[in-house]
């Protein structure tokens, strides 16, 4: 089945300590892809039912679940702080706005218990305004090929130089500091 195969590569990433931000289903709540076609409760079943088999069954323990819903948030499905670590939503949206409302949207789903991310934009949020706003989002991703290209560079350098930004190359190397911890 495709959950085996996929558990499959899962548990080799977990056997070389490599834990994976694991981002099924996104844009849930959107009918465009079959597992919102069927509403929320039979989506809440799908999510619960990957978990239970990954987690459970097949012992994997380096995924980070993360649920993405589209620029709607909506309660009806969400599947429980049981099975979720990480919730956002994403949009391609004009123009460099923070998305209070999307982030709102998703808070009022899981209070301050979880992180939020802003998992795909058009463009990404200033982070001034975010802050002006208090709209922390943990992480967004700038979608790529034509919305990239279409990000002005002079905001790019903006963003990618603010404090507030962390870059690839300044996260520290984390099997540098903890891999001779995590060997058995």
């Amino acid at each position: 089945t495709e959950l085996k195969t996929k558990a499959d590569l899962l548990e080799r990433l977990q056997q070389a300590n490599v834990p994976v931000v694991w981002r099924p289903f996104h844009e849930l709540n959107g009918n465009w892809f079959w597992w919102g076609k069927q509403g929320p409760g039979n989506f809440k079943r799908l999510w619960i039912t990957m978990y239970d088999y990954f987690v459970k069954d097949r012992k994997l323990n380096n995924l980070i679940w993360v649920l993405c819903y589209t620029g709607e948030p909506d309660s009806a499905w969400y599947p429980g702080d049981k099975y979720v670590d990480i919730a956002g939503a994403d949009t391609y949206d004009k123009g460099d706005s923070s998305m209070p409302y999307m982030y709102k949207a998703v808070k009022d789903i899981t209070g301050t218990r979880i992180p939020i991310a802003y998992h795909e934009c058009g463009t990404p949020p200033d982070p001034d305004k975010c802050l002006k706003d208090g709209v922390m989002w943990s992480w967004w991703m700038e979608w790529h090929t034509q919305h990239l290209r279409n990000v002005d560079t002079v905001y790019l350098k903006k963003l990618y130089d603010h404090e507030l930004i962390i870059t690839r190359d300044e996260v520290p190397d984390i099997m540098k500091v903890y891999g001779k911890k995590m060997k058995k």
